[in-house]
């Protein structure tokens, strides 16, 4: 069946756990939102685990991304039979390229240098089998393919029953989990659940405030549209409590029969001595601030993410149809 892991199931279909922590392991979009569970101060990150009884074939896909001040090696996918690793996917920061690794070998890598702070969508097949096996993933559905074919059961495993996800311990942050693991996803074969995109832009214009101060003259979003940032060359900043700015964005051109999930403002900040921010969005002419009251900077540069999987304008999921003045930043010193 196609599992979306906060759908009603029996509790023998999944184990799934962080060995600490607390929150809401919920999206609205319905599927499993690591990044609101795994991403709070009181959380120990550990790697996350899917223990089930699967049959030979498995299909998946989940969103990552890697943060912290430098790319590290990590794995991002284990498939295991018990304690035995069989396949597994990795960044590796040789390369900077995802690579998988079957048996204990790397088989294949992968041609797109993973950056920090970049939201990636993967999507994975497993098929178990000596002389058929595949281990295939898909980068952002079709930007990276890789593929092996061949032996699959680490010297002769049958069952598939533990899918381990490399957690924050290693910079790795998930979200928007799905697995499909028999034949029931509508068409009476298994696969892939769809196509799942992210899209980004850069801003293309100022927004109504323009109360921070820039490092040169002229408009303010060309000070910020750099990707990826660079560094303290071009910023917009601010010295006075209260102070904001805004930028615009381009329509998203997306059509029916797309269904938005979420939109998500990614911000590279950095304080010189205090500083915290409060992320908005600007919708209608009102401004919508993040619930906390404001989000805490480090004296390096990082990313911070305002998602929003409801129109705060609306109160409703988002409609093709919806618009965003801009997104902006206040400054909390």
């Amino acid at each position: 069946m196609s599992r979306r892991l906060t759908e009603t199931m029996d509790p023998k279909d999944f184990l799934l756990f962080a060995q600490k922590g607390s929150g809401a392991m919920q999206d609205s979009d319905g599927v499993l939102d690591f990044e609101a569970y795994m991403n709070t101060a009181n959380s120990i990150f550990w790697p996350v685990h899917i223990l089930s009884d699967f049959p030979g074939e498995i299909y998946g896909g989940v969103f990552f991304r890697h943060r912290g001040a430098a790319l590290s090696t990590a794995d991002l996918i284990t498939f295991k039979s018990d304690a035995t690793q069989l396949g597994r996917l990795r960044i590796n920061t040789a390369n900077a390229k995802l690579e998988l690794i079957v048996n204990g070998v790397v088989e294949e890598i992968g041609t797109v240098n993973i950056q920090l702070d970049t939201l990636y969508h993967v999507q994975f097949r497993y098929l178990l089998s000596a002389g058929a096996g595949v281990f295939e993933v898909k980068l952002d559905e079709e930007l990276d393919i890789l593929t092996f074919n061949g032996d699959t059961t680490a010297g002769g495993f049958s069952w598939v029953n533990r899918i381990e996800f490399s957690a924050s311990n290693s910079g790795t942050y998930f979200d928007s989990l799905y697995i499909n693991d028999t034949n029931d996803i509508g068409d009476g074969s298994n696969g892939y659940d769809g196509v799942r995109r992210m899209t980004s832009y850069v801003p293309i214009a100022d927004g109504f405030w323009q109360q921070w101060l820039l490092t040169s003259g002229g408009d303010g979003f060309a000070m910020v549209n750099q990707t990826p940032h660079d560094s303290d060359t071009t910023i917009a900043y601010s010295t006075v409590n209260g102070d904001k700015v805004s930028f615009q964005v381009a329509p998203h051109g997306f059509s029916s029969p797309v269904v938005l999930k979420a939109v998500s403002a990614r911000w590279v900040v950095r304080k010189v001595s205090n500083g915290r921010i409060r992320p908005f969005f600007r919708i209608n002419g009102t401004d919508y601030p993040i619930a906390l009251a404001s989000v805490p900077v480090g004296v390096g540069y990082t990313c911070v993410m305002d998602r929003r999987v409801i129109n705060p304008d609306t109160g409703l999921a988002w409609d093709l149809a919806d618009t965003i003045d801009s997104v902006g930043l206040e400054a909390i010193l």
